[in-house]
């Protein structure tokens, strides 16, 4: 006899947090995030591993040059260290609580800005959060002002 066991997430992830990221190289910092939908209202969450990752080549970094960010910001509830990992291009944050409040949609996003010499267009970072990846909000790179010579 053979049994048919099918196992299903209490939550889906999807791209969203705050809105769509304008950075400029070597300008402002962005907070490309996602949206954690509870599949059941009911049913918590429970604590989760999450790592972001950033595109390859692409000239972003977490935060800025002279201020690094490796926190993940969950509205409502805190800020989470992230561990960076050998290459810089990935945060893993540990035990991250997405059930404050419990049952309600939970938006997720960490900090990136442009290096000056940053690919133009766009792009997004890839959020894990437990078993479930989703794309983060989409980011535009656009070029930082210059002057041409004889320009005030």
């Amino acid at each position: 006899m053979v049994f048919m066991l099918e196992v299903t997430s209490a939550f889906e992830v999807a791209p969203g947090g705050p809105p769509d990221v304008r950075l400029v190289t070597g300008g402002d910092v962005g907070h490309p995030g996602v949206r954690v939908l509870p599949v059941d209202a009911t049913k918590p969450i429970g604590p989760q591993r999450i790592e972001v990752r950033m595109p390859a080549d692409r000239g972003l970094q977490w935060g800025t040059a002279t201020q690094p960010d490796h926190l993940l910001q969950v509205p409502g509830g805190e800020a989470y260290p992230g561990q960076p990992s050998a290459d810089g291009m990935v945060l893993t944050f540990s035990d991250v609580d997405l059930d404050s409040p419990p049952g309600l949609e939970q938006e997720i996003w960490v900090t990136v800005s442009a290096c000056d010499d940053a690919t133009l267009g766009s792009t997004s970072l890839s959020f894990t959060v437990g078993e479930r990846i989703s794309a983060s909000t989409t980011i535009l790179v656009t070029p930082g002002v210059t002057e041409a010579p004889g320009e005030p």
